[in-house]
């Protein structure tokens, strides 16, 4: 007798733990990560001149999911878009970048950085340190910065890339530089206007795969 109670408890116990693993798949988390929200807070001051972030909130606890230029998978709580698009007066100062600085953010699929002055990454911290760990950046936007073709090499082993903006920045599209665009396997959308690309002749040698490239009309002449 003892043994089929048992027995029964037994299996009403399993059934409780598999329903509550069951109802866990729909569950939202309602707060964000602590330590990528602790890595908001030292990106900070790098992109608040206009006093934007007043919502980044330095209090412990704070949930950083509903700060302004931040979106999370709304299952995990991790940080999957991060806007700080002029943010920082560009057009007055030009700095360099430690892009370690987002090395938190694993799950990354969008970053915006437009209009931010940089001009650069800070040495042995640029974005290249970046590429083992972004492994679902689609999204990058760098439009309206001071960018070289040297940054280019830079971005070259972001394989999940699918749209690229360095469109207003300072490109020349110097070779090999700008080869490093054809490891970019699946790039779908590269926008290059507003460049310095007078030396570029053509596009050719850039692979077939990119559905949508933006150039200047004057590139154009050239030959693409």
């Amino acid at each position: 007798m003892m043994d089929s109670k048992w027995l029964w408890f037994m299996r009403m116990a399993a059934m409780s733990v598999l329903l509550l693993l069951e109802g866990c798949r729909w569950c939202t988390i309602d707060a964000c990560v602590e330590h990528e929200r602790v890595a908001l807070l030292q990106l900070k001051p790098f992109f608040n001149h206009y006093n934007e972030f007043d919502s980044w909130d330095e209090l412990k606890g704070s949930d950083c999911c509903k700060w302004k230029g931040i979106e999370c998978n709304t299952t995990t709580g991790r940080l999957i878009g991060l806007s700080l698009d002029s943010m920082r007066s560009g057009y007055l100062d030009y700095w360099y970048l430690n892009a370690s600085l987002f090395l938190p953010f694993k799950e990354l699929k969008r970053l915006y950085l437009t209009g931010s002055g940089i001009a650069g990454c800070v040495e042995n911290e640029g974005f290249e340190k970046l590429s083992s760990t972004f492994r679902n950046l689609q999204f990058l936007d760098l439009s309206q910065n001071h960018l070289n073709d040297s940054f280019i090499l830079s971005l070259s082993q972001f394989s999940s890339l699918q749209y690229l903006n360095l469109a207003y920045n300072l490109l020349e599209g110097k070779w090999p530089h700008i080869q490093g665009l054809n490891n970019l396997k699946i790039l779908k959308t590269l926008d290059l206007r507003w460049n310095q690309m007078e030396r570029f002749q053509s596009f050719k040698d850039l692979d077939a795969y990119l559905l949508v490239i933006y150039v200047d009309m004057a590139i154009k002449a050239c030959g693409l």
